[in-house]
């Protein structure tokens, strides 16, 4: 499932070039918490 975060951290790429820098903040605390909830589920 590491493409979801992929995807994610492409999407904040992309809205940081828009200048939507709060868009972009969402984007990648939603693929933290991603990266966060899937390593949880690891252990």
């Amino acid at each position: 499932m590491n493409s979801a975060k992929y995807r994610q951290t492409q999407l904040a790429e992309a809205k940081l070039q828009q200048g939507d820098r709060t868009g972009a903040a969402t984007m990648l605390q939603t693929a933290a918490k991603t990266a966060y909830l899937q390593q949880k589920s690891c252990i």
